[in-house]
């Protein structure tokens, strides 16, 4: 499998992405970045190459991520109704 790196400019950075949090990880800082307009996070080094590019460690594309959010939240909700609903079994009567 061939390994391909991704890198922003710094100027790309920040102009696109508001810095949500900064992380040390094996002795290394990286910023968590969210793009809101194309609802996408990334993880990048924190300290810019030699050509001003940051690297990019992980990505998440949060729309497909937003679809399932919705359904595991209806299905929460789902389950603490029928939770907060029920009767626990020392209180039935037989």
């Amino acid at each position: 499998m061939k390994k391909i790196d991704f890198t922003y400019s710094a100027a790309t950075i920040q102009r696109r992405f508001s810095l949500i949090r900064e992380v040390e990880l094996s002795k290394n800082w990286y910023q968590i970045l969210l793009d809101e307009e194309f609802s996408l996070m990334v993880i990048a080094e924190k300290l810019a190459m030699p050509n001003d590019r940051h690297k990019v460690i992980a990505s998440l594309d949060l729309v497909t991520n937003r679809y399932w959010e919705s359904e595991e939240l209806l299905e929460v909700g789902l389950i603490r109704e029928m939770i907060e609903q029920a009767v626990p079994l020392h209180l039935q009567q037989p």
